[in-house]
């Protein structure tokens, strides 16, 4: 199946909103993969969360300048949002993007992974991260800002697993925060709070 990696200016305006309900501080989509699911690394074992949905690389308009979020179409405010934030380590695995971040406990211990129903999809968006986080670190680095730069090219569509690779060896709910501290994968409720 092809997949179109192109948005129409009405879908990327309608995308914008609904990503701004959950930081009013998102001001550009970068990337976007419709079909993604989210998992936890928890103990020793994966748990696959009860979140599917788009997945949007995003650029603020305050610090940190960069994140994604998955948009959960199960529940309208269950959402994970990450924050691009010293530290972040992303790898991909075939479908799969694994990530670490810093908020751990003696149970999670802070490994991420985002399933892609396109490895396509997979690969842009990895290399995406990569590049911000690279660029985050101060590397001299080029990217694509906008999405409709993007190639369009042939993707494979594959079933999803019931559950991602072996682990390699926070959400933040809009409060109509102006900025400073990140994202750390909680994933929770919105909140009602405006400020």
């Amino acid at each position: 199946a092809v997949v179109s990696t192109q948005s129409t200016g009405d879908e990327r305006r309608i995308d914008l909103g609904c990503i701004r309900n959950v930081d009013c501080s998102i001001i550009q989509i970068l990337d976007k993969s419709d079909n993604v699911a989210f998992y936890r690394f928890e103990g020793s074992a994966w748990h696959k969360q009860d979140i599917e949905g788009s997945l949007f690389v995003f650029s603020r308009s305050v610090s940190p300048f960069y994140g994604f979020v998955i948009l959960n179409r199960r529940s309208l405010s269950d959402n994970v949002i990450e924050l691009l934030l010293k530290g972040l380590e992303f790898q991909r695995s075939g479908l799969y993007l694994l990530y670490k971040t810093k908020q751990q406990t003696s149970l999670d211990v802070g490994i991420r992974s985002i399933w892609f129903e396109n490895e396509g999809a997979c690969v842009r968006i990895s290399n995406l991260l990569n590049r911000l986080m690279r660029m985050k670190k101060g590397e001299n680095v080029s990217m694509i800002t906008k999405m409709q730069d993007l190639p369009e090219d042939e993707k494979l569509v594959r079933k999803k697993p019931d559950s991602p690779p072996k682990a390699p060896a926070q959400k933040k709910t809009c409060e109509r925060t102006q900025g400073g501290g990140g994202g750390g994968g909680r994933v929770g409720k919105k909140s009602g709070k405006k400020g």
